[in-house]
């Protein structure tokens, strides 16, 4: 089941998953970059009959799954997005050949490390978590994914058929030395 937020940044992706796993994740060009929050909650039945997450020390018990779930993975959801979005927050991405890195961080981190300047195809972009609070700026020039596979067909290519290995037209001379 997805979720979705009416101001939130469309590049921050939210879903419950069928084992019981909020996921909250950085997306971007139809592609999941990162993986940012996740709350997973595995439902056990002790032997009072109550149910808990085997991930927690001690069990909190609880009378029903549904009530385990609700307390467990929604309450805490909701503390974490009601802390992270905000209009002091912003997604940052970064990219090295593709987008492989995403995180949510506070507009105060982005101040004390700013993005430093981008060389290459290493980009950084900067998206606010509310959509009404500015526009994404992107640092840097990375290859869109046609330049990238372009790019990766010309190396290829140079690397694997060095010149005197291509296959050359046979010319008419060449034809009547052989015969």
């Amino acid at each position: 089941m997805d979720l979705y937020f009416e101001n939130v940044a469309p590049e921050i992706m939210c879903w419950v998953s069928e084992g019981l796993t909020l996921e909250i994740a950085a997306y971007y060009e139809r592609t999941i970059v990162d993986f940012i929050y996740d709350l997973e909650c595995t439902v056990v039945r002790g032997r009072n009959r109550k149910y808990y997450c085997s991930f927690c020390d001690p069990p909190n018990y609880f009378k029903t799954p549904k009530e385990l779930v609700v307390a467990h993975t929604f309450e805490n959801f909701l503390k974490w997005a009601n802390e992270k979005f905000t209009t002091d927050h912003a997604l940052r991405l970064e990219h090295d050949k593709y987008w492989y890195s995403g995180r949510i961080i506070t507009k105060e981190e982005l101040l004390e490390n700013p993005v430093k300047e981008r060389t290459g195809n290493n980009a950084t972009l900067i998206i606010p978590v509310i959509k009404s609070d500015g526009a994404p700026v992107l640092y840097g020039t990375p290859l869109t994914k046609v330049q990238q596979a372009a790019y990766s067909r010309r190396k290829y290519e140079k690397r694997e058929c060095p010149e005197e290995a291509q296959v050359k037209p046979i010319t008419d001379q060449e034809i009547e030395k052989a015969t």
